[in-house]
């Protein structure tokens, strides 16, 4: 496994060399089933194909505005933590952000699924209708 941001990069942008162990597949197929994330060879081609649009810059850049919202609910919710907790030091604060990092996540990729799903179709829609 490798954390380096330009061997992440030829993995991913190598499907054909770096296959997903069967047992990993299976897995992924059963917990969120035959799509993109479980796909390999070409059929991860031809999907990632399909999707790609709908990742572009202005796709992404119409999100922004739903990523600062959330960091900045974030940051209200642990800041009203703070103020409701105590002065000294033995009356401290405990706070999960892995917990809270891991839901917000979850909520911005709900919630941008459905932004990018929308403005995809949106866009197929008008591009067949000026055919």
């Amino acid at each position: 496994m490798t954390l380096d941001p330009w061997s992440v990069r030829h993995v991913l942008t190598n499907p054909t060399i770096y296959e997903k162990p069967w047992q990993i597949r299976d897995h992924i197929s059963n917990f969120l089933g035959n799509g993109l994330i479980s796909a390999e060879g070409h059929i991860y081609k031809h999907q990632r194909r399909v999707v790609a649009p709908a990742f572009s810059r202005q796709y992404v850049r119409g999100l922004l505005p739903l990523f600062f919202n959330k960091g900045n609910q974030l940051k209200d919710k642990w800041m009203g933590l703070v103020r409701e907790g105590g002065q000294t030091y033995e009356e401290y604060v405990k706070v999960d952000v892995y917990d809270e990092l891991k839901r917000a996540t979850l909520e911005v990729m709900g919630h941008a699924g459905q932004i990018i799903w929308y403005l995809f179709w949106l866009e197929l829609i008008q591009n067949s209708l000026r055919l």
